[in-house]
């Protein structure tokens, strides 16, 4: 048995894809700039905040409006968080066996807004899942 278990929030508990999608999609329509294709945002994500206003602005990073632009997506990334994605199917099911097991478990995430909230990126999370799960 592990002693313990760390897991990445986005990407690994969360699919916070949606939420970015609504994000640079808002974004671009307050810059009156097209929308960009959902699943081509999701496929960067992970590539971070940067690129996506990168790709949906069509700018380099190194461009002064890079970074004004990447603090509104930020934003409004925070004013979407948890709205539209949440918890990867199975995850609900996962942690409950860890805390049944007594594992302890810990959330790692850049995210500052997540770091001294409450509820918890962990009730966040369960609070995310259907009911049925």
């Amino acid at each position: 048995m592990p002693k313990g278990v760390l897991f990445d929030l986005d990407g690994t508990l969360l699919d916070s894809a949606p939420d970015f999608i609504v994000s640079l999609d808002n974004l671009l329509r307050k810059h009156n700039q097209p929308k960009i294709d959902p699943e081509i945002i999701r496929n960067h994500v992970s590539d971070g905040s940067w690129k996506l206003v990168s790709l949906g602005f069509d700018i380099n990073i190194s461009d002064e409006r890079c970074a004004v632009l990447r603090q509104e997506l930020l934003e409004e990334y925070e004013s979407n968080l948890l709205k539209f994605g949440g918890a990867f199917d199975g995850i609900k099911e996962m942690l409950v066996s860890l805390e049944k097991d007594d594992i302890p478990y810990g959330i790692v995430t850049n995210k500052p807004c997540l770091l001294y909230t409450s509820p918890s990126p962990r009730d966040a999370t369960l609070s995310r899942m259907p009911s049925s799960a």
